[in-house]
Order: C-alpha cells, then structure tokens, then sequence
C-alpha cells in the first residue's frame, strides 16, 4: 500500500475497523506498535527484562468498566468472558486493564529473544505481536509515566526513592506474580548516577507491586535539580530521567585556557558526566599529548604532569573513555619497545586513570608494554598486547579505582570468547569445494557453532556456486547445491572516482562479499539472493533439511543491485526482512543508484511482497537508506544538487505501508538525517541557498508529519548537533548573520519553545570559526582549517565546546548544561 504521510492514521483507523468488523465484538485488536516497556516507553519493537511490566495497547482488551487486582499473587485472568495474556503461550501476570490498555508481567521463565504476545478474551484471541525478551533490560518509571523528565521520586531531602523493572531475577528468588515477602535483592550489580556522580545506592524488590523495584539513591554532594538520573544494571543502561525539573533556563560555564597553554586539539567530557572532562593540543615530536583535565563543578582547568600518548600518531587524543563511568584514561609515554611488522607498536608498560573528585591520577603499572588501550563496560580498562607468530596475544585488565591489574584471556578471543566474524571472514577467503567453486560471495553466517558461506567460481560473474556450512576451525561439514538454473547475485565493485581513489583500499578488496544473505535463527532457513538465465531475481531457500528452493520476485521486479553492499534490513515486528527494489534491472556501479520500492519478504510465508513508492518517487539506494524501529527510511536525490533531497520516504514495516513526507512551507530541499530511535525522529538541515538557512526539519515517523524548526531571526543558518530525549531537546549550533559568530540554540520539542543561549563576554564563536559559505552551494560545508566539534553528551544533558573570541583565537572552554 501506498499514502501520503497525511492519510496514513486514517488508513489505520479504517483498517483496525475492518479487523474489528471481521471479528466478534468482544475479539481483542492489539496495536501492531502497542507493546512497550511500561516505564521506558520506548517505541516498539519492546524490549523488556524477565519479570519486567509491560503495557499493551489496543481495542477491545477489558469491560468498559476497566479490572485492577486486589490480591497476589496476580491472576493470569480476569473477567467474564475471560482475558488472558499469553506469552509465548504462558499466562502473563495481570496487573489492571481497561478496554484500551493491559498491564502486565512477563514471567521470568520466558526464554530470551524474541516472543509472540496475545490477548484472549474468552474464544476470541489477538493476531499476535512480537516484543524482544532479555535477562533484564533496565527502566526507570518517570513521574509523568512517559519515560522521560523527572524520575518519580517518593524520597525524602537527601534521598532519591525511584521506582525501576526489568532488573532480572532476584535473590532470594521471588516468583512470577508474586510481591516479597521478604528483603530481595536483584542479581545484577546496579549503579545509579547523579549528575554523573555516582551514587550510594540500595536496590530491592517490591513488597507490594510484583515487577517493581525500589531504588534507594543517596543524592550524592555537588548534584543538584535537573540532574540527569542513568541507572546501571549489569552494564545496561535504563532510559534516562532528571532529578526534579531544573531552572528554566539553560547554564554555561566559561572556563579560560591557563596562561601559556597551547591550542586545543580536542575537548571531550567522560561517558556519563559532562562536566568532567579531558583536553590536550596536537601531538609533539617526543609524540607527547599537552593535556588537561578539567572539573567544571570545581572551575578547574589544570595541566597534566608528564607524557600521555598512544600508539597512533595521528590519533586527536590519547584518551579513552571507560564506558558507563566517569573515567578516562591514557598511556604514559613516551613510546617503550619497538614496532613489528604489520603490528602497531608497544607504547608503555603504564597507565593514568583520572577520576572526578580526586586530581592524583591512579597509576597502574603492566607486566610489559602494552599497544592498544580500551575502556570496558564498568569502566575499567584493557590494555592490549599484539601477538606475534610465535606468542599469543595478552590482554590486561586494570581496575579503574585501584590500578590493579589481571591478565585475562589471550588477545584476539580465546575459549569461551565471542565470534569474531571479521577474523572467519578472513580465514574462509582460501575456502575451495572443488570443481573452480573457491571464491568466497557472501558474509558469514552463524548457525549454532557452525557458520554458513555462499561459494562461487567468480567473484565479479560465477557460472557455478554453492552453500557450505563450516565449522569455527574452517572445516566442511557440508555442502549443497542452488536450485537448477540459478545463480548468486553479486553486487558490482566501486568504481574509481574521477580525480581521486577508487575501489576498496588496501587489503579490503579481498574481503568483499557482494551477494545479499540472510540466516533465519528461529528456523535455521538460509537464504541468499540470486538470479537465474532470464534474468529473474529472487531468493535460494536453504531449510536445514531437503534441497534447495528458488522463490522468485514478483514479476517485473528486481533487487537494486547497483550499489557495491545490497543491503538487508531486519523487520523484528513482522518477522520479515526487506530489501530495496527496482522495476529494472541494473548490475552496474552507479551513484546514485535508484530504487523504486521495496521488496518485502514473510519468513513464515516465505513470500515476496513489493510495496511501490508513490508516483515515479525514486530512493536513493546510495546512501542514507536505513532502518529504524522496523521503519525503513531514506529519500531521493535532488535534480539540481546531489547532495540534497528534497523527498523523503519512510516504510512501516508493520503495515507494509509506504508514505511520502512534504516539506514544511519555505524549504526547497534538505541534506544529512541523524536517526533519533527513542523519539523515532529523523533529523535533517533544511535548505534554501545554503545548508542549514531555513533551519531543522523534523521527520516524525509516528505520526507520519515533517516539522520546521526554523532558523531564528539573526541567524543566517544553523547545524544540527544532538537530540536529548530525556528532556525533549533539539541542540543547533547557530551562525549569525554576516559570519559574526556561532551561538547554541535549544528547541523544545514539547511546547516549541526557542532558547537562544548567550555566549560568554568575549567569545564570539562557540567551536571552530567558520569560513562564509557562498550562496548558491547548498549542501557545501563551510570550509576551516581545524574542525572542533561542538559535542553533545546525552547521558548528561550537557553540550561542550572550545571556544574563540571575535579575532578568532581559543579562549578556553564552555559547557553547557542544558535545562
């Protein structure tokens, strides 16, 4: 089906009627897109914790009077007739209902992965709808129950009371539906911080509500209103919240550089604080970093004694963040040891860690020098040493608050570590089964501990082909043939740009694997493109058992194969997956390269459906098609400027429904579009003359509607730089007119409100200056000698820059604690 972003709610209105008038009165309808953490609210696909609550959203689910459970255990039913929740066909622990909403528990013996979920209502049942099944999947209520503002907090001064699920099992074990009856606790390690600091915190189970927890955070010193809140469960991050509302306005810090400081390089706050962060100038000959850190709740800005450094010499910064802290860390240098071939060199056998709150650094020390340097989950590091052909590689854990260091398993994975798929790639390029057949086509797949490949004689034209399944060590087990007649399509190589490099570099053109595949987990079906003699496109089906099958397109239908990576998009919801379709044929190398719909296909029906764009619309399957919460997005591509569109397209892969955006009035074209998956936004510079002029455009996939936030009176552009979803904030780093400086802007996305945030006194620029861009090049960055992003940090609420005065030298720098 094909619609206007304008008739699509109605097209879903009619078409949730005619399921209705199809069925009994009393049968439920669940929204395809209606399950969704109960506290994250996260769009759809779902994903929830074992023993997590759930809302089901739909028509037809309870008596008009509503039901709410005065008892527990909770009832797996409720009513006359009766209603259930069937999960994967176990009854789900019923909370309350009304005709339009159900809250549930999903049992904790729910297997993970994905899982079908239905509402019976005596013999009436539900067409199903599937949500994603995890150990735990952290999520904190918030007061307005939408997932985002203020966390709900029922503590007292000093003391955060949150509300969470989704945090797994419990110990002692508390059973599906039921409250504790005494103190549990749950099994994963959980972290709370404030304001990025973390905090005391004591995590228990409900005694009164069955899938709620209770948080008891200790506000730590130096936090305050507006705060952002980010739990932690095992390395799990929950939605983020505030700590009450913050003032109305906007905060900026202005720190100046030290006396005698050279130019800043780089500026970055760590993973969950944004006002702590590290800074360094360029990298000098002794291959030492300048650096800084700088606490923005204590105004310091202070030199790092000694030498940091790394193994990359063009590296911006010798930083590395540790993920899900406020650390950051770097070698101490100079460079130790010497280079191998083909391996980066060892650079020291010592470590900085820096953390808030303390200006001594902890200094850990290593068995040996180490190349690489990587923050770890925790934030805790790794350093890595390369092994050579004689020695396996080591890899060296250090404990962020102590400097203790572990040897873990050998660099590279060793038993019990993951799959690398990149390093079997690798190893199954020498892969031959006979008869010319040793020309490695498609990617890996991962069948259990096996792995399957498509194998041709020809990498550019096989004649010849078939599917091996490989153990991990690179072994046949296996070997079948493609149905009679057909052949794996390859997607054509990059061609040389005119006046610059072409192809794949170095050692990549190797590795390419142009034909399209897909492994069904849930069936262990295989499946990869191919075309046969008369030039038919379709589908081999591999089932685990039996031969081969070809399922062809729809007539006249045809893979976009003229882009060097077909891609194939997963579609969680409909249990399908999709790729970009074309009413012709074209195997050769274009850009762009057009497609003229999409090819949907049903793993359970095993079965092609094509969905047309509206009109003659052409997708530009070059670039920026993508998939978002199984919507599928892109645009064309400008006739009179490449790197614009001026059309843009989204897919419900729920509904197979295609619609076309309009552009706001006052907008010629747009270029760029940053994906925003909590929202299901799609953000993009809005263009007239120059990129940027008439400001932001907002693609709302939800509800089928583009919107303008335009560029303010003053300005003469803006450039989008983040979204904050915890408060429903658009962050733009604003040019003034004339070229006479940058500022901050913030858009409310709940009211529409503009926050223009003033710069410090003397500070014109906030990040690089930016060189005129000439009218008529819209699309052309402006052009600057060194490019200082202006940063974003979402788990903090926080935007940081360098700034410069209107002579256009650094001043220092600027945070921005965005309310």
């Amino acid at each position: 089906m094909v619609l206007d972003g304008v008739m699509r709610n109605f097209v879903f209105s009619l078409s949730l009627a005619a399921i209705l008038q199809a069925q009994a009165p009393t049968a439920p309808v669940l929204q395809p897109r209606g399950v969704v953490n109960a506290f994250s609210q996260l769009p759809a696909p779902a994903v929830v914790g074992q023993g997590g609550l759930i809302h089901i959203n739909g028509i037809n689910l309870a008596p008009p009077e509503g039901w709410k459970s005065d008892s527990l255990p909770l009832p797996t039913q409720f009513g006359d007739p009766a209603v259930q929740v069937l999960i994967n066909n176990r009854p789900a622990p019923i909370v309350e209902a009304s005709p339009s909403r159900i809250v549930a528990q999903v049992p904790l013996e729910t297997p993970n992965g994905q899982v079908n979920l239905v509402v019976r209502r005596g013999d009436q049942s539900s067409r199903p709808v599937r949500l994603q099944v995890q150990n735990l999947a952290p999520a904190i209520k918030s007061g307005n129950a939408s997932g985002f503002g203020p966390a709900a907090n029922d503590g007292s001064d000093g003391t955060l009371r949150l509300r969470a699920t989704s945090l797994g099992p419990t110990d002692p074990r508390v059973p599906t539906g039921e409250a504790a009856s005494d103190p549990a606790t749950p099994r994963a390690a959980i972290s709370v911080f404030v304001g990025g600091i973390q905090a005391e915190t004591t995590a228990s189970y409900s005694t009164t509500t069955p899938g709620e927890f209770v948080l008891e955070v200790k506000t730590p010193t130096g936090a305050k209103n507006g705060d952002a809140v980010l739990l932690i469960a095992n390395n799990a991050e929950a939605n983020l919240l505030t700590m009450d509302r913050g003032p109305r306005e906007s905060e900026i810090t202005f720190i100046p550089l030290p006396a005698g400081s050279p130019d800043l390089r780089n500026l970055r706050s760590s993973d969950v604080n944004g006002l702590f962060l590290n800074a360094n100038a360029v990298r000098g000959t002794d291959t030492c970093y300048p650096s800084y850190r700088i606490d923005i709740r204590k105004k310091e800005f202070l030199k790092v004694d000694g030498c940091l450094t790394t193994a990359q010499a063009q590296a911006v910064t010798p930083f590395v963040d540790g993920v899900g802290s406020a650390n950051f860390a770097a070698f101490e240098g100079p460079f130790k040891g010497t280079a191998q071939p083909g391996q980066p060199a060892p650079v020291s056998d010592k470590v900085r860690i820096f953390r808030p709150g303390s200006n001594t650094p902890v200094l850990a020390t290593l068995p040996e020098s180490a190349a690489n340097l990587n923050g770890v989950a925790g934030g805790d590091f790794v350093a890595v040493v390369q092994g050579t052909a004689g020695a396996p590689g080591k890899a060296y854990r250090i404990d962020s608050e102590t400097g203790a260091v572990e040897e873990q398993a050998a660099a590279g994975g060793g038993a019990g570590g993951g799959v690398n798929l990149q390093g079997l790639l690798q190893r199954f390029q020498n892969i031959d089964l006979g008869d010319g057949v040793n020309k490695l086509l498609s990617g890996v797949a991962q069948l259990n501990n096996q792995f399957v490949i498509t194998v041709g004689d020809n990498i550019e034209n096989p004649t010849k082909a078939k599917v091996a399944v490989l153990s991990a060590q690179g072994d046949i087990v296996s070997q079948r043939e493609l149905p009679s007649g057909w052949l794996p399509i390859v997607a054509p190589a990059p061609q040389q740009q005119p006046g610059g490099p072409g192809g794949l570099p170095g050692g990549l053109a190797a590795l390419r694997t142009p034909t399209p595949f897909y492994m069904d987990a849930q069936t262990r079906n295989y499946y990869v493109a191919v075309r046969n003699a008369e030039g038919n496109h379709g589908f081999a089906y591999f089932p685990p058992e039996g031969p081969s099958q070809s399922i062809p397109l729809p007539e006249t239908w045809f893979f976009a194969g003229c882009v060097p990576n077909i891609p194939v998009f997963n579609l969680e919801l409909s249990r399908g997956i999709a790729l970009l379709g074309a009413r012709s044929e074209d195997r050769t190398f274009k850009n762009p390269c057009t497609a003229d719909g999409f090819m949907l296909f049903d793993l359970a029906a095993r079965r092609f459906q094509a969905v047309t764009l509206p009109g003659a619309g052409k997708f530009n399957a070059s670039g920026g098609a993508d998939e978002l919460n199984d919507f599928l997005i892109g645009s064309n591509v400008d006739p009179a400027n490449r790197n614009t569109s001026d059309t843009f397209y989204a897919l419900d892969g729920v509904n197979a429904t295609v619609f076309r955006f309009d552009l706001p009035q006052g907008v010629s074209n747009f270029s760029g579009g940053a994906r925003v998956p909590a929202l299901n936004l799609i953000v993009a510079q809005a263009n007239n003359r120059i990129n940027g002029d008439a400001g932001l455009i907002l693609f709302d996939l939800e509800r089928t509607e583009s919107r303008l936030l335009p560029t303010p009176e003053g300005f003469a552009a803006v450039n989008f730089l983040g979204v904050l979803p915890s408060i429903r904030r658009v962050v733009a780093r604003g040019t003034r007119t004339g070229n006479a400086g940058t500022q901050i802007l913030v858009y409310n996305l709940e009211n529409g409100d503009l926050e223009i945030i003033p710069n410090p006194e003397g500070i014109a620029w906030i990040g690089s200056p930016i060189v005129q861009q000439q009218p008529g090049q819209p699309g052309q960055p402006g052009q600057q000698a060194v490019n200082l992003p202006v940063r974003l940090n979402a788990k903090s609420n926080s935007v940081e820059a360098i700034v410069f005065g209107e002579d256009r030298r650094q001043k220092g720098v600027v945070v921005i604690r965005v309310n």
